[in-house]
């Protein structure tokens, strides 16, 4: 069974490579799209004391 399967994209490997090319330039430019958020503090939640005070005392010496 693999072997006829193997066979048969030996036999049309321009088609087989043009469909993993496409493939590939699909994944990169849905991939532009993407925004990473670098910043941890970001990952914080917003509703803990300490994390609270640590931004206020953060953003007094860090302008």
């Amino acid at each position: 069974m693999y072997q006829k399967i193997l066979e048969s994209f030996f036999k049309h490997r321009w088609i087989v490579l043009i469909a993993v090319a496409l493939v590939w330039f699909l994944a990169v430019y849905s991939a532009l799209g993407i925004k990473l958020n670098e910043n941890i503090m970001d990952l914080l939640p917003d509703n803990d004391k300490r994390i609270s005070a640590y931004r206020e005392i953060y953003d007094k010496f860090n302008p």
